[in-house]
């Protein structure tokens, strides 16, 4: 029965009775109250049916711009932030906000949020999320009448990435094996407890030496995933020893002593030296041809050797083009780019561009060696 209808049936008494008095005020209230479940005061009855009052009649959504940033502070969880939504009849205080998560873009349930709110908050911390991981947040308003926004603002963020404190595991250099003036080091990859094989590099160590080396000054870093590498343009028929350690991407590098020699052999003038020449010093106006200028004939191996190895510089007679054991005392190099002796006329060469610091090494090392014709 309604509070209408039980106050409308009940007949009041005449005045002067004892109900007069307030008992018959009491029996009304208490078949209201009874009507409406139950009272505990006056005060909070008149509240609760404002609230009631407040959502019979409301179907509007509150207002929201949606959620404003999403920012990983943990590798298990992000922190959300949004300004205020408002609404025709909730107080912004009075208002929850749905959280919805997940790992790809607008695929969230939102049927069911996963995460909601107290009322009139403008921040949350979405926890129990897996580390290193992306994720895609819309959060949106709700009032207390139950309506929803429909807002679609979506912010990422990616979980952070378990430290990383521990070294790879290595077994150290496998094989060194050794050409003219090139030594490959060979491996078995290593293994991490976060980064994958792809992801490791080696640090590789050089010394002429064995057992020596500075470790914290590795000759080369390979490139990540690395199982061999070539060091080139080392000293012909020179012992030399080697090291490799692996190294994570959190630059984590483990420490074995694991050491491989090889010695290099010597370095052919025809079958390493020469070719350079040939593909870079030829042409016209160049040092092939009927007229090679200033007389340095590269046509063949043969003529390259007696024009270059003990013989006077067209333009600096007292420096020889190739002094043999002294690469630093030969004008080649210096024409080549390698430092500058007491003369030197003209512009680096080859005029085509310079050689590559390999090609160079090789012929440095040809000359330290020697500068044999083989």
């Amino acid at each position: 029965m309604s509070q209408r209808s039980l106050l409308e049936g009940t007949v009041r008494p005449a005045t002067g009775s004892p109900w007069s008095r307030g008992l018959w005020g009491i029996g009304v209230l208490l078949a209201v109250c009874g009507a409406n479940s139950g009272c505990t005061s006056g005060g909070d009855n008149a509240s609760d049916m404002g609230a009631a009052d407040l959502a019979a009649g409301d179907k509007t959504a509150p207002r929201f711009s949606g959620l404003a940033s999403a920012t990983a502070t943990g590798t298990t969880t992000v922190d959300l932030q949004w300004g205020a939504a408002s609404d025709d009849r909730s107080a912004a205080a009075q208002l929850t906000y749905q959280v919805f998560v997940a790992t790809a873009s607008l695929r969230q349930n939102f049927a069911t949020p996963s995460f909601q709110t107290a009322a009139g908050a403008t921040a949350f911390q979405v926890t129990g999320l897996d580390l290193a991981t992306k994720y895609f947040f819309v959060v949106r308003a709700r009032d207390e009448a139950g309506n929803v926004d429909t807002n679609l603002t979506e912010r990422t963020a990616t979980t952070l990435q378990q430290p990383d404190t521990m070294a790879p595991a290595f077994a150290g250099a496998s094989m060194a094996t050794a050409s003219a003036n090139t030594i490959t080091l060979s491996w078995t990859q290593g293994t991490d407890d976060v980064a994958s094989p792809s992801q490791l590099r080696y640090a590789l160590f050089l010394s002429k030496t064995m057992g020596s080396y500075d470790f914290n000054k590795p000759e080369t870093l390979t490139p990540p995933g690395a199982s061999s590498y070539t060091l080139t343009g080392l000293d012909a028929q020179t012992a030399y020893y080697l090291v490799a350690r692996a190294q994570d991407p959190s630059g984590n590098r483990e420490t074995n002593t694991v050491e491989k020699a090889a010695t290099t052999g010597s370095i052919g003038f025809a079958g390493q030296v020469w070719p350079i020449f040939n593909g870079s010093c030829g042409g016209a106006n160049c040092h092939t041809g009927g007229s090679p200028q200033d007389g340095l004939d590269l046509n063949s191996a043969a003529k390259a050797y007696m024009s270059l190895v003990s013989q006077p510089s067209a333009h600096c007679t007292s420096d020889l083009r190739v002094s043999p054991n002294m690469p630093d005392k030969s004008y080649l190099l210096w024409k080549l780019g390698l430092g500058m002796g007491a003369c030197l006329v003209g512009n680096r060469m080859p005029s085509g561009g310079n050689l590559s610091a390999g090609d160079i090494n090789t012929i440095r090392g040809w000359i330290a060696a020697g500068a044999l014709n083989n």
